[in-house]
């Protein structure tokens, strides 16, 4: 009798246990308090089941948000901005070194322009090739002025220097023959700043000037445009060699600093050219950062980028607008 009674009680679990399924059938089923399993019916109810999955596997969740919080990994793009930061940062520094060893009779720890520029996402090359990529620099890419300008047969020709890890050349030009001072770098990486005086704070400029005319021509206190708009068409000239020297045609990263503005107001070494209000500069710095395409660099359409260096500058003095029309006109004529 006992054994009949105890098959009834298994038969009779089996069928409860399958009436159960088919009633639940498609629900999610999570533990609760006793031996049965019931279905989720609120949002409350799923954050317990969450708060209990990381209660039970504490240890290996903290474990990898450690690890992750201690050893960050930085991408490609975060190591060569930092790159670029790092010359530019160095070069400035340097040029201020230079500007306490070597006085002059304006301020050039404060009066100087920097220019900076990085082949974003190129590939390293050596410091041999960045040498012979200056050197086959055409005479057009030169334009005449500083800007990663060497003589190998004076003392300033360009040196190794390592700065953040990577290596670069670079040359620092503090000839007393001549009063335009420059440093300049350029690394493996392809990241090139220079930091130099304003042509306008030259004895050149002022003698050309003075020699011309009965005018007078105070050093530190003038912003020539036509100037400052055919050296910003060297550097962009010279990195439009470079991206083509390496084959680069992608994105170009530009920075160019302006200091020691405060005060300068605009005028020409040009005779027969006046401005007609004083446009005189009340801030004393402004930096321009913008990215371009290598192909936008070319010698017919670099206007533009020329203008996007110079009017940010020439605005805080309020003079004419300089736009890519301009831009051109300055060029013909100089």
């Amino acid at each position: 009798m006992w054994h009949i009674t105890s098959l009834r009680k298994k038969e009779w679990t089996r069928r409860r246990t399958r009436a159960h399924a088919r009633r639940y059938k498609g629900y999610t089923l999570h533990p609760q308090a006793g031996p049965v399993s019931a279905p989720i019916e609120s949002p409350d109810e799923w954050q317990d089941v969450i708060r209990r999955c990381v209660l039970s596997d504490k240890a290996s969740l903290l474990g990898a948000l450690s690890t992750m919080i201690e050893q960050p990994r930085p991408t490609p793009e975060t190591v060569e901005e930092s790159v670029f930061e790092a010359d530019f940062e160095h070069t400035v520094g340097k040029w201020k070194e230079e500007a306490q060893e070597h006085p002059y009779e304006v301020d050039l720890s404060n009066c100087f322009v920097g220019y900076g520029f990085h082949l974003v996402d190129a590939e390293p090359v050596t410091t041999d090739q960045i040498t012979e990529c200056l050197r086959q620099r055409p005479h057009d890419a030169r334009g005449g002025h500083v800007f990663f300008e060497s003589n190998y047969n004076t003392p300033y020709r360009p040196f190794v220097i390592e700065v953040a890890g990577h290596h670069g050349l670079e040359v620092h030009v503090n000839t007393t023959d001549f009063d335009h001072r420059a440093v300049w770098r350029l690394s493996e990486w392809l990241s090139g700043t220079e930091a130099i005086s304003y042509w306008e704070d030259t004895a050149r400029i002022k003698e050309a000037v003075e020699h011309r005319s009965s005018l007078t021509w105070e050093r530190g206190q003038h912003i020539w445009i036509a100037q400052q708009i055919s050296y910003a068409n060297s550097f962009l000239a010279t990195v439009k060699h470079i991206a083509d020297y390496f084959d680069f045609t992608g994105d170009v990263r530009i920075r160019v600093l302006f200091s020691g503005l405060s005060g300068r107001n605009l005028r020409s070494t040009n005779i027969g050219v006046y401005y007609s209000m004083d446009y005189r500069a009340r801030q004393n710095t402004k930096q321009i950062d913008f990215v371009l395409k290598a192909s936008d660099l070319a010698a017919e359409t670099r206007s533009s980028a020329i203008a996007s260096i110079i009017q940010p500058m020439n605005k805080l003095t309020q003079g004419p607008v300089v736009n890519a029309e301009s831009v051109v006109r300055s060029l013909r004529a100089n």
